[in-house]
This record gives structure tokens, C-alpha cells and sequence, in this order.
């Protein structure tokens, strides 16, 4: 049986990965992998997560907008809708629990997205379980695909804080940010499938 690290080991395991370069490939064929850095300041955590992926920059914006359908994609949310639109404007309402080992957290958040088409998405929390919420993601065209990069700073509410930390901030956005790199090359494979019979 396999059992958790100790605390130490913990903290060089990510002391390692803070040491990895940032915007690592994800190669056809490959389980898409992000970059996340995770630092604490205080009761707050501040997120930086990039990586290059081989889709086309409308299917990665497409899959980073598509609120509506968010809880098909992300495996930590139960509900994901939008509640309000005006112009580029979203107010997008979403419930859903966290996993972290044998631990879980439910989580609700009312939140301000504005998006500047295909470049940026910026958002905000209005209401929610956090004491603060606020992100920013960039979708740039670069060869042979597209850079995400994504920014965060997080504020959980004094039990999350406690119970949790760097490490379950660390799990979450990493599995989170992967699971839609992963919508977004089956989303590119099912695109280029009709062309390339159509060729044929």
C-alpha cells in the first residue's frame, strides 16, 4: 500500500517541480502536461501555469469559454452555468467539490468573466466560498499550436487555508488545467478526422 509522503518529502517534491521550465510541450500522442508554480504569501496563494498545446487557437479559446458545458469537462464540478450576458460580459454561477486524497471540499462561486476574444480571460469573484478570487488566461498562437498561460491569486476561506494549503492548491489547478488541455486535443482530433477522410 502505497502511503503518503512525509512533510518534508512533500516540500521537495514541489520545491523540485518549481524548478522545471515553464511551458512545456504537449506533443500528439502525449498526456497533456501543464507547468504550475504555486506560491503562499500569507493566507493567499498565488498561481502561474503555462504550456504550449497542439490545437489551433479558436479550439483552445473555445473550450476555455464554454461555461455551459464546464462540468462535463472539469471532474471537480457538479454544475456550471451562465447567469448573465452582456456583450463580451459573463456572469457564470458554478458548484462543485474538490478532491484531495481521502479530504474533499464543496465549493460555490458567482463570478465576473470578461473576455477579450480569443486573447484573454479575465475573471473575478463576486460571492463564493473564497475570501478572494481573481485569474487571468492568455491564449497565444505560436508554432505549431497555442500558449496558455494562466495567473491566479486565491484567498480560501480560514478552514480551507488550514485543512489544505500549497499542495492541494498545487493538485487541484494542475488536474484542472490538464483535463481541459485534454478537451481541447480531443476536441482539434475530432475537427481534423473529417478533413483528413475527405482527402483520402
Amino acid at each position: 500500500m502505497l502511503r503518503p509522503l512525509p512533510p518534508h518529502h512533500r516540500l521537495l517534491a514541489l520545491a523540485m517541480l518549481a524548478l522545471t521550465l515553464c511551458c512545456g510541450t504537449i506533443r500528439a500522442g502525449e498526456p497533456p502536461m501543464i507547468s504550475v508554480r504555486v506560491e503562499q504569501r500569507g493566507g493567499a496563494f498565488i498561481v502561474d501555469a503555462c504550456g504550449k498545446i497542439p490545437v489551433a487557437p479558436a479550439t483552445a479559446w473555445d473550450v476555455l469559454t464554454d461555461f455551459e458545458h464546464m462540468a462535463s469537462i472539469l471532474n471537480n464540478l457538479s454544475e456550471s452555468r451562465i447567469v448573465n450576458r452582456n456583450g463580451n460580459t459573463l456572469t457564470v454561477q458554478q458548484h462543485g467539490t474538490a478532491h484531495y486524497g481521502p479530504f474533499s471540499y464543496d465549493f460555490d462561486s458567482l463570478r465576473e468573466i470578461v473576455l477579450e476574444p480569443r486573447r484573454r480571460i479575465v475573471a473575478r469573484q463576486i460571492s463564493g466560498r473564497a475570501k478572494q478570487f481573481s485569474s487571468v488566461a492568455r491564449v497565444t498562437p505560436v508554432k505549431d499550436g497555442t500558449q496558455l498561460r494562466y495567473h491566479a491569486e486565491i484567498e480560501p476561506d480560514g478552514a480551507a487555508g488550514r485543512w489544505f494549503g500549497r499542495p492541494f492548491v498545487q493538485d487541484e489547478i494542475n488536474e484542472q488545467l490538464t483535463l481541459m488541455a485534454r478537451e481541447m486535443l480531443r476536441r482539434e482530433k475530432t475537427i481534423s478526422a473529417p478533413e483528413s477522410g475527405t482527402a483520402k
